[in-house]
């Protein structure tokens, strides 16, 4: 009887939840790719929906819709519910907006989505390995152990190596969303730092010890950014793009540093795989 009562009660929470869906949003929650990859639920082929994952599918197209609802807002672009919407085409990466309007892009299309996960997660594959790459170098020329650096960074970087090949399980919009900001951490530590370090050598990082703190405390940064996924708010989330590197101990050695350079190389290759197919999309 208990267990009949806790079903009702859920059914009745879900009901309510599913509510505060607009029509559109409840006819999408019912498309198997839109949830596959756009809200990142994996759900086995005839698997019938429990009401944990009904429950699971509804708060995260709840977040859907309010990602989407700031975008609009961001861009200058509100909709009216349900209405059909012509893509954008971002085909090049010059300013944040047009971050915001290419995700737009790929939230509104499965297949513009699941084209960009896979992409991305190339781009994570290729980014680690010009990371690794330049960091053996870098020992290669340090050639010593040095006191408050070595055993940091190399333990920096082997955690930064194995964020970055979790992220790359992700899946769904915000599966995206985390391997671009990880990517542009590593790319900014990449441009910013470790070509300093490498042309500077022993003698450079003996003068800057504490670097490796920085780049550190840049890296810790990455939480806040995933938390701030999870908000659904495309300004805070730009923001954090914006202030990469900002108020740190290596701040003093980013002369120069674009972050928008950064991203339309990161982006570059998932604008290219997605092909702008199709020209219109529901909302």
């Amino acid at each position: 009887m208990n267990n009949i009562k806790s079903l009702l009660r859920e059914g009745l929470i879900i009901n309510d939840r599913q509510n505060l869906l607009s029509e559109h949003s409840i006819s999408l929650i019912n498309e198997p790719n839109h949830v596959k990859y756009v809200l990142g639920i994996n759900i086995p082929i005839n698997e019938v929906y429990s009401l944990s994952i009904r429950r699971q599918i509804i708060e995260e197209q709840l977040i859907y819709e309010t990602m989407l609802d700031s975008i609009n807002k961001f861009i200058g672009s509100a909709l009216e519910k349900g209405k059909e919407k012509a893509i954008q085409v971002v085909d090049s990466v010059k300013t944040l907006k047009d971050i915001a309007m290419l995700i737009k892009d790929l939230i509104l299309s499965p297949e513009f989505m699941d084209s960009a996960i896979k992409s991305m997660q190339k781009v994570v594959t290729n980014v680690i390995a010009e990371l690794q790459n330049k960091v053996n170098q870098l020992f290669n020329i340090i050639k010593v152990n040095l006191e408050g650096f070595t055993d940091k960074f190399k333990a920096l970087i082997d955690k930064i190596i194995s964020t970055a090949t979790k992220l790359t399980n992700g899946a769904g919009w915000k599966g995206f969303l985390g391997m671009l900001g990880f990517c542009a951490l590593i790319k900014f530590l990449d441009n910013s730092i470790i070509g300093k370090l490498l042309s500077g050598g022993v003698e450079f990082i003996t003068k800057n010890i504490k670097l490796v703190d920085g780049v550190s405390d840049v890296f810790n940064s990455f939480k806040d950014f995933a938390a701030t996924i999870g908000g659904a708010d495309i300004q805070p989330i730009l923001s954090w793009f914006a202030e990469i590197g900002a108020e740190t101990a290596i701040s003093t050695f980013t002369t120069g540093f674009s972050i928008i350079t950064i991203l339309g190389e990161l982006l570059s290759p998932v604008i290219k795989s997605v092909g702008w197919s199709k020209k219109l999309v529901k909302r």
